[in-house]
C-alpha cells in the first residue's frame, strides 16, 4: 500500500492529536447534555445579530445545538477508528501499539523510541509505515 504523502500527514496527525481530541469530545458531548432545553424562551437573553434582524432565542440555542453536533462527528471520525485500531494492536499484542504510545502519545523523539523499542533505525521506519497504513484503512482510506 502507497499512501499519498497528504493522507500519510493527516493520518499522522490524528495519531499525534488522539488524545487532544479525545478530550475535546468529552467536552462537546458534555456541553451539548449541558445545554438547558426546557426552559421558557422568555430566560434567553442571548440574540444573534442576523443583519437587519436578529434571531430568536430558540433558534440560537437549535444553531448551537447543530454546531455542536458537527463538532462531535468531526471528532469522532478522527477518533473512533484510532480507538479501534489500539484495540485492536492489543489484541494482537502488536509491537506496533508500544510504537503508537512512543512516538504518537507520548511524542518521544525518534532516537528514544528506537532504545525503548530495541530495534534498528530501518525496522522503525517500516513499523511506521505498517502503522500508518493500518490507522488509514481504519479511517477509511483504501490502499492504492
Amino acid at each position: 500500500m502507497s499512501l499519498h504523502p497528504g493522507i500519510f500527514q493527516y493520518v499522522e496527525s490524528c495519531l499525534y492529536n488522539y488524545r487532544e481530541n479525545r478530550e475535546r469530545l468529552d467536552l462537546k458531548r458534555l456541553e451539548l447534555r449541558n445545554i438547558p432545553l426546557l426552559r421558557s424562551t422568555t430566560d434567553y437573553q442571548e440574540r444573534v445579530n442576523a443583519g437587519i434582524m436578529t434571531s430568536e432565542p430558540v433558534a440560537v440555542i437549535m444553531l448551537r445545538i447543530e454546531s455542536i453536533e458537527e463538532d462531535i462527528r468531526r471528532l469522532e471520525k478522527k477518533t473512533e477508528p484510532v480507538t479501534r485500531l489500539i484495540f485492536t494492536l492489543r489484541e494482537q499484542r502488536s509491537p506496533l501499539v508500544d510504537l503508537l504510545d512512543y512516538r504518537y502519545f507520548q511524542q518521544l523523539p525518534w532516537d528514544r523510541c528506537l532504545e525503548l523499542l530495541h530495534v534498528s533505525r530501518g525496522t522503525f521506519k517500516s513499523w511506521r509505515v505498517r502503522l500508518i497504513e493500518k490507522a488509514a484503512r481504519m479511517l477509511g482510506f483504501d490502499p492504492e
